[in-house]
């Protein structure tokens, strides 16, 4: 966001000096080709970097979903039986209550680490 101000005052004052010139042409089709240079490589690195963002932010939030899932699958698995037996704990409860829980905490991890901790860099 940065650059659009720079490069804004950059054409500001170069067009100020070739106002002032006896032949302004040459040096507006340099300064046009500088900036549009600098425009374009502010896009494409810009693509990259939230390209870049998107994709190892998933791959956080897929590894952090699956760690989340194994953790507590391995978890469960050391109760007893008699906490299955339970009405409040049948299999489908346990299975929607590890989902939501699971869902939770990676669209946490996803608002802040992929959408908001980038807008602080």
């Amino acid at each position: 966001a940065q650059v659009n101000a720079f490069v804004l005052r950059y054409a500001v004052d170069t067009l100020t000096e070739i106002a002032t010139l006896a032949d302004p042409w040459d040096a507006g089709w340099r300064m046009l080709g500088i900036i549009s240079a600098v425009l374009l490589t502010k896009e494409v690195l810009s693509i990259f970097i939230s390209f870049g963002q998107r994709f190892y932010g998933e791959k956080i939030r897929i590894n952090l979903s699956r760690d989340l899932s194994q953790k507590i699958i391995e978890r469960i698995l050391t109760y007893r039986m008699a906490f299955y037996t339970s009405s409040e704990n049948d299999s489908g409860k346990l299975q929607t209550r590890i989902d939501y829980g699971v869902s939770s905490l990676t669209s946490l991890v996803q608002n802040f680490f992929i959408d908001m901790l980038p807008l602080f860099a």
